[in-house]
């Protein structure tokens, strides 16, 4: 297995946890967060967990067997940035991930 991460920079803070997108008056929070992040690896979807949150950058995680290609899906409305400052395209798989021998694969994205 590698282990394709991605670290997310959101300096404005503008991605959104569940618990902070709780209605005002102590309702039920919402079903869903506004920035997901995984992969389709052929016909199947695995969602990255988010593993940690430091000085503006998140990092999002998950395992993918070594042989697989897989191709990152971006579950958002907001604008992300990849590491040219190209805007990458939401709600379809984009940026395709090859292990080639690497145990880890990291994207570094921007929530400008």
């Amino acid at each position: 297995m590698h282990n394709p991460g991605a670290k997310v920079a959101d300096p404005r803070s503008q991605i959104k946890d569940l618990e902070s997108l709780a209605p005002p008056g102590g309702g039920a929070a919402l079903s869903g967060a506004n920035f997901g992040i995984g992969v389709w690896v052929g016909t199947r979807y695995a969602r990255a967990g988010l593993i940690s949150v430091a000085s503006g950058v998140r990092t999002y995680q998950l395992a993918v067997p070594t042989t697989a290609v897989a191709r990152v899906y971006l579950d958002t409305s907001l604008k992300v940035l990849d590491s040219t400052a190209a805007t990458l395209s939401v709600h379809q798989a984009g940026v395709t991930l090859a292990a080639a021998g690497q145990s880890q694969v990291t994207v570094n994205l921007t929530v400008p």
